[in-house]
């Protein structure tokens, strides 16, 4: 399994850098969780087939999350790409709100080849390649919407994306699934708090990498992260990648 960090960036563009969007290869199988950058023009760029997506999961419905699901559906309803791709959203609303835009400025949305579906906290999606689950994180509780982080298992492999997190980790608004049990990876958000206020939960990870992604101020805090983990105070390596960089597991 590959991870590429197609956007690393936060809800406001950075020169360099986009929005959030990570790219997950199985074998010849593409995944995305996120999708805040430009997909189809990264998919051209490296030589993707737009056939081989599988799934889009989306995080939560802030812009900088999911802008391009209006564009990926658009490009299936209106080419012969050959794609068939389940989208995965937490907010039937915004379903009816894409449907309607695409209706409306372009032709009506191949549903037959770009599925929508919603997902909770129930919600797993399995098939031969990765078993994802959701659980429930605070960062949009003060306006009773859902949002989500990600458990992925992939051969023989468990990676934890803590999706964006509450403002300053209201009510210690920390994944669980990164402290009790043993991941590979863990991919967290910078940009709702400090790594003061963060690193106190991240020597809890039982992990054997950290990875931040989202993160806000990256020339101010990526030389920080970089100190610490220089300094040895945790027992895993902690990265700040920039866009395009790529983990293999």
């Amino acid at each position: 399994m590959k991870i590429n960090f197609i956007g690393t960036g936060h809800g406001l563009p950075e020169k360099g850098r986009y929005r959030t969007a990570m790219m997950l290869e199985v074998g010849q199988d593409i995944y995305f969780i996120d999708v805040g950058a430009p997909i189809i023009n990264e998919m051209l760029r490296l030589d993707k087939p737009f056939k081989n997506i599988k799934a889009v999961f989306v995080t939560h419905t802030h812009n900088d999350h999911m802008s391009a699901v209006i564009d990926m559906v658009d490009y299936i309803s209106v080419t012969e790409s050959g794609a068939s791709i389940d989208f995965y959203l937490p907010e039937e609303n915004v379903i009816d709100a894409i449907k309607h835009y695409i209706t409306i400025t372009s032709l009506a949305p191949n549903e037959k080849d770009a599925r929508m579906h919603t997902y909770d906290e129930s919600f797993v999606y399995e098939d031969e390649n990765i078993r994802l689950t959701p659980f429930k994180t605070g960062h949009l509780k003060y306006r009773n919407r859902p949002s989500y982080g990600f458990v992925l298992e992939c051969e023989g492999k468990r990676v934890v994306f803590s999706g964006d997190l509450s403002y300053l980790l209201e009510e210690n608004d920390f994944p669980k699934a990164a402290t009790e049990c043993e991941s590979d990876v863990f991919i967290c958000e910078m940009a709702h708090f400090d790594f003061e206020l963060l690193s106190p939960y991240i020597e809890k990870c039982r992990t054997k990498a950290v990875y931040f992604n989202h993160i806000k101020h990256p020339t101010e805090r990526i030389p920080l992260l970089m100190r610490e983990n220089e300094s040895g105070r945790f027992p895993f390596p902690i990265y700040a990648p920039s866009d395009g960089d790529v983990i293999e597991l």
